[in-house]
């Protein structure tokens, strides 16, 4: 309906409400002064501001509903002077103008919490498809996550953000598979370890036979000259499947291998008198390869220094379980870490 304003009007009326009590207040005051009045809510007692009524006069009808507002401006036939007019003190309809007040409001509160509700139960129903979403393309990982959640700190943090966001970054999930793959690379080395236990036995003595699998190859300064030395630790076996270790220098006959690889040499061994599991080898001689290796890179360190590593090139061979056969001559890069 279009309005046709006349003029405004600043009324002598004041209106407001006491909040916790959900209660309207009207007060007339023609003395001037400033657009608030102060009121006691008799309830409660809190102090209630009330405002100062502007009425617009248009040629809308003025009704019921001009009688029971609260706002502080009035745009009806009435330019504001029967505007919040039922909650004067001296009104006969307060009574009910404050219960349907309170009624109205106890409805347009539910049908805020309603549409709260239905905002919230439809955010949520997105955040749990796209949590499904995510567990549905990395399995693996959902999988660890739930595993862990309670006792791994990572893993609690990334779950809460899957929570909350409802997925994870490229760069969280690969994190996650690193998690996956060191887990099971522990676990693989604590069952290895627990095997070597049960199997370990006493180290032999004297020129002995040699055969195992290489766990370290490390390059550390000579005792004995100037420069440095390349040794390796031994995990070997004895025909009846005891293991015990030894640390050697890694002969030139095994310049080419490298962590994993299974060898062969002939040494004289002495027993650790800490560990009688462990040997210390000297004179290695007559070594050789049991399995090729692969071509990888590799980094020798340094013990005792300043950290620094070194890049070798060695010769790649291949050996026979009979003996010794050499492969064409060519160069490259291992990384034998300890």
């Amino acid at each position: 309906m279009h309005l046709e304003v006349a003029n405004t009007t600043r009324t002598a009326r004041f209106v407001g409400r006491c909040e916790p009590c959900a209660r309207p207040f009207a007060v007339d005051d023609p003395s001037g002064g400033s657009d608030n009045r102060k009121v006691v809510c008799p309830d409660c007692e809190a102090v209630v501001v009330l405002s100062r009524i502007y009425g617009v006069t248009t040629t809308m009808v003025c009704s019921g509903a001009c009688m029971d507002a609260t706002g502080r401006a009035c745009d009806c036939a009435c330019g504001g002077a029967n505007h919040a007019g039922s909650y004067l003190e001296t009104s006969p309809m307060l009574t009910d103008a404050i219960a349907r007040f309170r009624a109205n409001l106890a409805k347009r509160q539910a049908a805020a919490a309603k549409a709260a509700a239905t905002r919230a139960a439809g955010k949520e129903a997105k955040r749990a498809a796209a949590v499904q979403r995510w567990q549905d393309e990395h399995s693996a990982e959902a999988d660890w996550l739930d595993a862990n959640r309670e006792d791994d700190v990572f893993a609690s943090s990334l779950a809460g953000q899957l929570d909350a966001k409802g997925t994870l970054s490229v760069a969280q999930t690969d994190a996650i598979a690193r998690s996956i793959e060191r887990q099971a690379e522990q676990e693989r080395r604590e069952l290895e370890d627990a095997a070597e236990a049960a199997a370990a036995v006493a180290a032999p003595e004297g020129t002995t036979a040699v055969e195992g699998e290489i766990l370290v190859v490390r390059v550390e300064p000579s005792p004995f000259h100037y420069g440095s030395e390349v040794r390796m630790l031994v995990r070997a076996t004895t025909l009846d499947g005891g293991i015990y270790r030894v640390w050697a220098t890694k002969p030139a006959g095994l310049s080419s291998a490298g962590r994993g690889d299974r060898v062969h040499f002939i040494a004289e061994l002495t027993r650790s008198e800490n560990d009688e599991t462990f040997a210390f080898a000297k004179r290695p001689r007559k070594a050789r390869l049991l399995v090729a290796p692969a071509l990888r890179p590799a980094t020798f360190t340094f013990d005792g220094g300043e950290g620094s590593q070194i890049r070798e090139s060695l010769t790649s061979a291949t050996h026979a379980a009979g003996g010794s056969g050499r492969a064409s001559q060519q160069s490259f890069p291992w990384s034998l870490e300890s």
